[in-house]
């Protein structure tokens, strides 16, 4: 499955490249077909994946499941859920326009999300404990 989960990613990398699916004010929009492929990726990855949480098989499967790109998905999805709130509360440029106000927010956004991380996964610890106790 490792390998599936391989290929359906490098069929989706090409096909962008290929058909140009992306415009110089960003990517287009639509499905291009891709939901089949992207279901299948996840499918594979999900299959592929042995009970300590790594790939059995295949090469981008293992590279994504190294120590720290896991650390830093993880502090980048924090980052995603504290971005917003953030926006709203520090007193920065309405749309972020000027290049200052952007870095600062990506920084302290990515800084909090990093922060913010060990806290949740102790939290995700003591409610599985809890959990497995019961």
């Amino acid at each position: 499955w490792g390998w599936v989960f391989d290929a359906c990613l490098c069929l989706i990398m090409m096909s962008v490249y290929r058909f140009q699916l992306y415009t110089q004010d960003g990517f287009a929009f639509g499905d291009f077909l891709f939901t089949g492929p992207f279901c299948l990726a996840i499918l594979s990855a999900c299959c592929s994946a042995s009970t300590s949480g790594h790939p059995q098989s295949g090469l981008l499967g293992r590279l994504l499941a190294t120590s720290p790109l896991v650390w830093l998905a993880d502090c980048a999805f924090a980052a995603y859920l504290v971005q917003d709130a953030l926006l709203h509360t520090v007193p920065l440029s309405k749309h972020l326009r000027n290049a200052p106000d952007a870095v600062v927010h990506a920084a302290l956004s990515f800084g909090i999300g990093a922060l913010v991380h060990p806290v949740e996964a102790a939290c995700a610890r003591w409610v599985d404990r809890r959990i497995r106790a019961a």
